[in-house]
């Protein structure tokens, strides 16, 4: 017998290169786009769409400066599944999560506001982050 597997690879990584207001119960579109391997993130809705099934490890970071907060929010298929908080009074601060999801083919995940958050970032500093790839067993 011969065996023949196909590793699909799936992963992307993304920025905000911006300070972003974002009104709650919005996706978070992260506008820079470092990695799309697989096509799954659309940087137009801030939405990934898992291209095959698989069990996936995504990672959300974002930063806030002085007096202002966030709460972001990662869903899969419009299911809450993790959070990161940050409140800063004086200068900035920062806040990020990981998880490990089983998906399916055509799964959705993004990261949405849970109330309005202020996002820190700029053209040479990328503080907020959304990341994903496929691990094989």
């Amino acid at each position: 017998f011969i065996f023949h597997f196909t590793v699909v690879c799936v992963a992307f990584s993304t920025g905000l290169d911006e300070y972003d207001e974002v009104p709650g119960g919005e996706a978070l579109i992260f506008n820079k786009v470092f990695l799309n391997v697989g096509s799954g993130y659309n940087s137009l809705t801030g939405i990934f769409t898992s291209p095959s099934a698989g069990i996936y490890v995504f990672h959300i970071h974002a930063s806030t400066k002085c007096s202002h907060d966030f709460w972001v929010e990662l869903f899969h298929n419009n299911e809450y599944v993790i959070s990161a908080f940050a409140r800063q009074n004086k200068d900035f601060d920062s806040a990020g999560n990981t998880v490990i999801l089983q998906l399916n083919e055509n799964d959705t995940v993004c990261v949405k506001a849970h109330r309005q958050a202020y996002l820190f970032g700029q053209a040479k500093e990328i503080y907020a982050t959304l990341s994903g790839y496929r691990i094989d067993l």
